[in-house]
Formats: C-alpha cells, structure tokens, sequence
C-alpha cells in the first residue's frame, strides 16, 4: 500500500498497466473549533500567569526595599517598628526614611494583590483551554452526499406491470 494518488500511479506505471497496488484515500481532516479555542485558551492563560509572575516578582522588590528602609531608619535612630501605615497615629508614619519603608510596603502589597488577581483566572483559562486542546479531537470531513434525485423505473412480475419512484436523499 502506498500514499500515492490514483493520478501518481497511473503516470508511473503507465495507463492501463495497473501495478497490483491498492490506492488508499486518506480522508481529510482538519483541527475541530474546540481544539482551536483550546490553543487559544492555553496561550491566554500562559500570557496570564506571566504577568502573575512579574507582579510577584515587583511584589518582592517593593518588600525587600521596605525591610531595608526599616533597618535604614532604625539604624539613624528613628523608630520604625512597624511598616503598616495605619500602626502610627495619624496615618502618617515618621519622615525620612520610615516613610519610605511604608510606602515601599504599601506597593508590595498592590503588587501582591496584582499578582493574586492575574494567577487565579489564568490558572483557570489556562487549564481549561488544556482540557479542551487535549479533549478536542479532529474532526473529519464527511463525504458529500449526492443530490436528491428522483426516478421512474419500470416494475414487472408474471402477474404485476406497473411503474415505480425511486429517489436518494
């Protein structure tokens, strides 16, 4: 058996000659809508969990930036204890460099809070768009059907004359 089409061989071994060999058709197939949204889901998602990733990462810039600020400014002898802005009266932390300990930790924190709202739909559209790349399937094209046709053919029998309809559909 070869993947040659009937036209291939009959140029190769001559009209008519034959070459004992079965032609098998493959028929075709193409990718189904689900595995192409499945692609497209598994991208998405991936885009996604990248960007969870960079926000994480700012995450931990901001708040290593802030633990160095804090020691900066208890270092100096200003007293930094805590990088949350509402432990200090009036909502304003100390000057100088306890102050910029508490906005480092104030943009970590958004930072971290990015990251948590990307990893969470990502994580969903990524595994999703998977299940449906790996469950789509191909599908096959099926033949195409011969139009409807009507006929009229003759019926016979030694004690029966008479004439019939015949269609496809």
């Amino acid at each position: 058996m070869v993947d040659k089409t009937k036209e291939e061989l009959a140029q190769e071994h001559g009209q008519g000659q034959g070459g004992g060999q079965v032609v098998i058709e493959k028929p075709e197939t193409s990718w189904s809508t689900v595995k192409t949204l499945g692609l497209v889901g598994m991208i998405v998602g991936g885009a996604v969990l990248i960007g969870a990733g960079v926000a994480f990462i700012f995450t931990e810039i901001n708040q290593a930036n802030a633990v160095n600020e804090q020691n900066t400014a208890n270092s100096q002898a200003s007293n930094c204890p805590s990088l949350n802005p509402n432990s200090y009266p009036g909502m304003m932390a100390p000057p100088g460099a306890c102050a910029s300990a508490v906005s480092y930790h104030e943009q970590a924190l958004s930072a971290q809070t990015a990251a948590i709202a990307l990893l969470i739909p990502g994580a969903v559209v990524g595994v999703t768009g998977l299940v449906m790349f790996l469950v789509g399937g191909n599908v096959t094209k099926a033949p195409e059907k011969p139009a409807a046709s009507w006929r009229v053919v003759p019926a016979i029998s030694p004690n029966y004359a008479g004439l019939g309809v015949v269609g496809t559909f």
